[in-house]
């Protein structure tokens, strides 16, 4: 019939478009394989790391004390984590959010 004609071709894109989605889709490809290694690799030699500073309940013998701490891992309710106040790793309960981003000295200086 009719519509079978020399028009059946009118559901695809303009080559344009397609050269466009094509030119998008590297790009794209750019942005994940190479530019955000990149950045990643450049912000962790600038010193600065995104890390969780949670203020959590340490208990070191008989005292107890809210010390922050950058947390490593989750054990059962609680925390392990590196103490900034003892500077030490140390078992947090109770822990609350602090902060997310943790200034450290860059890798020239440390």
């Amino acid at each position: 019939g009719p519509a079978d004609g020399p028009h059946h071709d009118d559901h695809r894109p303009p080559p344009w478009l397609r050269r466009a989605a094509a030119f998008e889709q590297w790009v794209a490809l750019g942005l994940t394989a190479v530019a955000l290694p990149v950045l990643a690799f450049v912000s962790a030699l600038d010193g600065q790391a995104w890390t969780s500073i949670v203020r959590c309940e340490v208990t070191d013998g008989a005292r107890t004390e809210r010390d922050r701490l950058i947390e490593l891992s989750r054990k059962g309710n609680g925390v392990v984590g590196w103490n900034l106040d003892a500077r030490e790793i140390s078992n947090g309960q109770g822990c609350t959010g602090e902060e997310s981003l943790y200034v450290r000295e860059p890798w020239w200086r440390s």
